[in-house]
């Protein structure tokens, strides 16, 4: 099977552990460790963030997961930190629910210039976060999706599929998802982490860092590229 080249670290998951119980989120049956990522382990990331910036492929970074960010008792830190890796021209951003998106962390973290993502799910919540943001002219955006542009994690919840008929991003162009517990994987819809795993940190060599299709394509409602998808029909696990 024809392999591709990890370009980047499109997503970091600085913390596995959420403040709600969304139906149409894995996150609430997830079975992995509800956990914070070390800082140690977050330098490991930086470390494999810096290289791929190093040889030019880098892009886009985000600081998110299947967990809220914010929770993390070191969030303003991590993205400050990740600003200075990535420098002042990627893009930098993280999704939240909004219930921790208080004036006083959005003044911690406005030198980031980070572009924040609110859910809409908690409408009453939202609202409020994002008024925030527009008061003190941070980049934002709200995310829907679970209603106007559905997913169901790969078959793993019981939900709608109602997004395009799009390719799977992570394959077509090599981007990486790294775990709270420093996993590194090949599929951010891999909510258990068991599929598509690639390294882990702790003996991280990201020049070595290949994606394939994996288990969790056959029940993905993404589609495998082209020209990998000859090499598809035994996936491995």
């Amino acid at each position: 099977m024809t392999r591709r080249p990890i370009t980047q670290v499109h997503e970091i998951e600085i913390t596995s552990r959420c403040n709600l119980a969304c139906v149409y989120c894995p996150h609430p049956k997830m079975e992995r460790a509800k956990m914070d990522m070390t800082m140690g382990m977050f330098m490991k990331a930086m470390s494999a963030v810096d290289y791929f910036c190093r040889v030019g492929t880098q892009g886009e970074l985000a600081l998110t997961g299947i967990g809220e960010a914010t929770l993390h008792p070191k969030f303003a830190d991590m993205l400050l930190l990740a600003r200075e890796v990535i420098g002042k021209d990627r893009l930098l951003t993280f999704s939240t629910n909004g219930i921790k998106l208080s004036d006083s962390l959005l003044h911690r973290i406005r030198d980031a210039h980070p572009t924040v993502y609110v859910s809409l799910h908690r409408p009453e919540v939202a609202a409020l976060a994002i008024e925030r943001l527009k008061k003190r002219k941070f980049k934002w955006g709200s995310n829907g999706s679970f209603a106007t542009s559905a997913l169901d994690w790969a078959g793993t919840v019981d939900w709608q599929v109602s997004h395009p008929p799009i390719v799977c991003e992570y394959l077509r162009s090599g981007w990486a998802v790294i775990r709270a517990d420093g996993t590194v994987g090949s599929c951010c819809w891999d909510a258990e982490s068991v599929h598509g795993r690639i390294a882990h940190l702790d003996k991280a060599n990201p020049s070595t860092w290949t994606t394939a299709p994996h288990k969790a394509c056959e029940s993905c409602s993404l589609s495998i590229p082209k020209e990998m998808f000859e090499h598809a029909e035994r996936i491995p696990a």
